[in-house]
């Protein structure tokens, strides 16, 4: 039999075995808290620090795996995103076996007064590559008591939260989950920038995100496995509106406060049937008279088993809204999110608005493709818009009354009081028209160059507009049609801006101007007709001037919308009651020429840029040869071709910015020919001339004003000349 063991002996051996334990624990700890706070530790956790950076000014372990940090700093990147977390405080507790396993697990982290901030950047951190081994995170319980602090980008919220979340995630790639999570906000802001949006704001809900791989679903992809169920509560500020700032809003406090309140459940995308948020907001208007406006505006989101629905009502604000009320649903419960087309084709609804504006820039967008197009102004709007399915839908009308527009068209502005009609109705089984017209009762006609220069004015100016399609097509459907007649022009030399400098100028007279202009976007087309009429009009042509009454019936027809020269065969010039004033012994009155120009092509530049072939019957050459010199120096047999009579002439034009020319000039009729170029510039006219009558000719040079006669060889001498113009 063994003898038993000495008395004592066991509990000795326990003791010794404890206080070695004990030696060993105070040992690691004292090791481990002195690692914690040396600057050893941070770079064996910093390894790739533009990905994540952990930073703290002191810590403590008082039991293995349980850590408390003061002073944290982490930061960090993925993709675009920067992240920064601050925390006065960070205790944890680490499980130590699951390391083993290449697993992280933190069964309780606690902060304190966290501050956590998203900043995008232009230049991205490419992803790891994919990796099924990368390290598994878990943190089984999160929490947050006391202040906390979220930014993202001027976005900002700030309030007491009490927060518990619990989520895993495998690094490189692997998958994410947040399990059943609980937020709660209290004395909550919500601010952009230096505006605060909401205050006082209470915030209770849950949340949870399925298991998912980021790398599969990036950007709002996530929203697919996100569900939460809200309650909100907050206080709005109000918003004032200036009416003289071009409607500029700016969020105010004011003594009367509005309310959010309401609930939103969201499940995988789509808002549930429960949800429903109402806002209401104070509004302060200042109007052009001083007067200051207030009340309040209503905005109310429902859902139902089908439908988002959302009402709007705006209060009445003097010289801004008299009334202006919204019905819209969008069909299915899925939250509208890009891209945009395919979330209009979900709209329906009504909008009812009676109100004053003072820019038409959102109706620039639908006359983009109308070269050289432009309309604004302001004025008072009765409006009912209905949508179906994201389009504007029969019914919808609008009336401009009391308006000021300015048009921009074809190189000139048309401005003066304005009223506007437009409508949608069917215009066969599936397709939809819109119509539209604007009216300048009286108007002023300026170029769209010069301020302060009126050329004209004059009254019934019609602007209509027609386009069928969907609201992404119209702008590729739009026709435009712009026509007044009689514009009263009261001095002709203003348009002296569109004539060379030299050779041609208006001197005195007064007329009307006219226009039929249309433009076809589907088939690239624009043209139509533009007719002036002057009465007792003084031309200077070189060293002649010439009065007479003139009618231009221009067709102009461009080939393209975009094309900045119209064609002008079919317009037709005629000269009436004609009679040369200077040199006065020419003694020509009661003179007419009528011409029709065949081909040639202008654009309707400062000055005009033309070449014009034209087909011409006066009735004499009297003017033609008074260009060149006064009657009495020439041979007395070329009376004769003057008192011969009617006259036909063909002959090539061209105005460019500093001259004119006249050039290949035949005039003939039984008994004679005369053929003859001119040139207009900055100096004295020059020109050649050939003359013909039966066996008799004679030719004439004109060289910047000095003339040489030639009899001898007249014909060989003037085919000797170049012209000015090339043959076509």
């Amino acid at each position: 039999m063994m003898p038993a063991p000495a008395s004592g002996t066991r509990p000795s051996r326990a003791r010794q075995l404890v206080r070695v334990t004990l030696l060993l624990v105070m040992l690691y700890l004292l090791c481990i808290n002195a690692l914690i706070n040396s600057p050893l530790l941070e770079p064996l956790v910093n390894r790739k620090p533009e990905r994540f950076n952990l930073h703290w000014q002191r810590g403590l372990m008082l039991w293995p795996g349980h850590v408390t940090l003061w002073g944290v700093t982490m930061h960090g990147q993925a993709g675009h995103r920067q992240w920064r977390i601050e925390a006065r405080r960070v205790s944890g507790r680490i499980a130590l076996w699951p390391l083993l396993r290449k697993e992280l697990h933190f069964t309780r982290i606690d902060g304190d007064s966290p501050i956590i901030t998203l900043q995008r950047v232009d230049l991205a951190l490419p992803p790891p590559l994919p990796d099924d081994r990368g390290l598994r995170l878990m943190f089984d319980d999160v929490r947050v008591a006391s202040r906390l602090l979220f930014a993202s980008g001027d976005l900002r919220v700030e309030g007491v939260a009490d927060v518990r979340a619990r989520w895993q995630q495998q690094l490189r790639g692997g998958p994410f989950e947040l399990f059943p999570s609980t937020v709660r906000l209290r004395e909550a802001t919500l601010a952009r920038g230096e505006r605060v949006l909401l205050r006082e704001a209470t915030l209770d809900g849950t949340t949870r995100i399925d298991t998912h791989r980021r790398r599969e679903h990036p950007g709002l992809g996530i929203l697919d496995f996100l569900a939460f169920d809200a309650g909100i509560d907050a206080v709005t500020p109000g918003l004032s509106v200036d009416v003289d700032s071009r409607f500029a809003l700016a969020p105010d406090v004011f003594p009367d406060t509005g309310a959010l309140d309401g609930r939103i459940v969201f499940e995988r995308g789509d808002l549930g049937p429960e949800t429903v948020l109402r806002l209401r907001l104070p509004l302060v208007a200042t109007t052009h008279s001083g007067h200051v406006a207030y009340d309040d505006a209503t905005l109310a989101l429902q859902v139902d088993d089908e439908h988002i629905g959302v009402t709007l009502q705006l209060p009445p604000v003097p010289d801004l809204v008299e009334r202006a009320e919204g019905r819209l649903k969008l069909v299915s419960r899925r939250v509208p999110l890009p891209p945009w087309k395919e979330q209009w084709a979900r709209l329906d609804g009504e909008i009812d608005l009676h109100s004053r504006f003072s820019s038409l820039a959102f109706v620039q967008p639908l006359l983009a493709r109308l070269r050289g197009y432009e309309l604004e102004g302001s004025g008072d709007v009765q409006a009912r818009i209905v949508l179906a399915r994201g389009e504007l839908a029969a019914g919808t009308e609008a009336t401009v009354n009391e308006a000021e527009f300015v048009l921009t068209a074809y190189s000139h502005q048309f401005r003066g009081a304005a009223q506007a009609e437009a409508r949608i109705a069917p215009i066969g089984e599936k397709e939809q028209g819109v119509t539209a017209q604007v009216r300048l009762d009286r108007f002023d006609i300026a170029p769209s160059n010069e301020h302060g220069v009126v050329l004209g004015s004059g009254r019934n100016l019609k602007l209509d507009l027609a386009a069928s399609g969907t609201l992404a097509e119209l702008h590729e459907r739009l026709q435009a049609r712009l026509r007044f007649a009689d514009a009263r022009l009261p001095d002709l030399t203003h348009f002296n801006r569109y004539l060379p400098r030299q050779g041609l100028q208006f001197l005195s007279g007064s007329g009307r101007v006219g226009a039929d202009m249309s433009m076809h976007v589907a088939e690239d087309r624009n043209g139509g007709v533009m007719t002036l009429a002057a009465s007792d009009a003084a031309v200077r042509f070189g060293g002649m001037v010439l009065r007479a009454d003139l009618d231009v019936d221009a067709r102009l027809e461009a080939r393209r919308l975009d094309e900045p020269d119209f064609a002008l065969p079919g317009t037709r010039i005629a000269i009436r009651r004609a009679a040369i004033i200077e040199p006065a012994d020419e003694r020509v009155e009661g003179w007419w020429g009528r011409a029709d120009i065949t081909r040639g092509r202008v654009s309707l530049t400062q000055p005009m840029d033309l070449t014009a072939h034209a087909e011409v019957e006066m009735r004499d050459v009297g003017p033609l040869l008074a260009m060149f010199a006064q009657h009495k120096r020439f041979p007395r047999w070329i009376r004769n071709l003057i008192d011969s009579g009617t006259t036909r002439v063909s002959g090539r034009a061209a105005m460019r910015e500093d001259d004119m020319i006249v050039d290949h000039v035949l005039a003939r009729n039984d008994r004679f020919d005369v053929q003859a170029r001119l040139k207009f510039g900055e100096e004295k006219p020059s020109g050649h001339l050939y003359a013909r009558w039966g066996v008799l000719g004679m030719a004439m040079g004109l060289d910047r004003g000095e003339r040489e006669f030639h009899l001898a060889g007249a014909r060989k001498w003037f085919d000797s000349q170049s012209a000015y113009l090339p043959e076509e």
